[in-house]
């Protein structure tokens, strides 16, 4: 069953069911491809948060706000837990058949901000002493995505991660970030990375914040 077009992941509520801690009520904050399999991320209150171990599985149901008719369940592992003052975030790792993935991923890539491409100057550190300047494709609250040069695969097609550094606008020290790569892609003369920002260590959790804020702040602009 597809997702209705104005809809997004925020429209979301995702009902978590596991045999040891209960039922819990949480919100949908993405859903990317990994490995064949989905990796969607879920946030609950801090109050009603489950406390689940890492490896353990769960049963998750996809419920549209607006759209009582659709629901989506399948089975997944928790693989990362994030902790903050307000709410606790996990990301599950599952399974879902292809019709219905190919409509969450539609609706992620409705969550994404495009930019010009200097509106934030990215650089790959793990390209040597002088890295290079990445061109900014598009940033979301979970991470964003750069386009290199194709020569700089050959130095990157076996990493899982990439230290970067994002200087944002009125800023005047760049935010050093650890993020992994969840996909890449041939994209003109070049290779697209999609990042996702590593959120379990503090100081990346705060580069998160600071780039969550920047994004919330551009798509106020473009509704006003």
């Amino acid at each position: 069953m597809s997702i209705p077009e104005a809809m997004s992941f925020l429209d979301l509520d995702v009902h978590l069911r596991t045999p040891e801690a209960g039922e819990f009520r949480g919100r949908c904050l993405d859903v990317e491809p990994i490995e064949g399999e989905m990796l969607a991320t879920v946030a609950f209150e801090m109050a009603q948060a489950p406390l689940l171990r890492l490896g353990a599985t769960a049963e998750l149901e996809f419920r549209a706000k607006e759209a009582p008719d659709f629901s989506v369940n399948t089975v997944a592992q928790t693989v990362l837990r994030t902790d903050e003052a307000e709410r606790r975030c996990y990301c599950f790792r599952g399974s879902l058949s292809q019709k219905v993935f190919l409509n969450l991923l539609g609706r992620r890539r409705a969550l994404r901000t495009h930019l010009p491409p200097n509106a934030l100057k990215v650089s790959v550190l793990d390209l040597g002493p002088e890295p290079p300047d990445a061109i900014l494709h598009d940033v979301s609250a979970m991470g964003l995505s750069i386009i290199l040069e194709a020569a700089h695969e050959e130095r990157l097609f076996d990493r899982s991660q990439l230290r970067i550094a994002v200087r944002l606008p009125g800023e005047e020290q760049a935010i050093e970030i650890v993020a992994a790569i969840r996909h890449r892609r041939l994209l003109g003369s070049g290779v697209l990375y999609g990042l996702e920002i590593e959120g379990r260590i503090p100081e990346f959790m705060r580069a998160q914040d600071k780039l969550s804020l920047y994004v919330a702040s551009l798509r106020d602009q473009g509704a006003s």
